[in-house]
């Protein structure tokens, strides 16, 4: 679970902190939700775990969100 978690929230942390050092934080606070959905993809790339269509889904919905957020 470590393999898994370490390098998909050490990525998402080091991309906020270079986002936060050019803009508002209010802008770029959504994106954290992105967290699980990097990590979901480091299993896949690390593992070899399968995605789900409905995994797939909720990503495309979570991303929806975020740029409706963002807007």
């Amino acid at each position: 679970m470590l393999i898994i978690a370490i390098p998909g929230t050490a990525f998402t942390f080091l991309a906020y902190v270079y986002l936060y050092s050019k803009h508002e934080v209010s802008k770029i606070t959504p994106y954290l939700f992105l967290v699980p959905a990097i990590s979901v993809v480091f299993s896949y790339l690390i593992f070899g775990e399968t995605l789900l269509y409905t995994e797939l889904f909720g990503y495309i919905l979570l991303a929806a969100g975020i740029y409706i957020s963002s807007k």
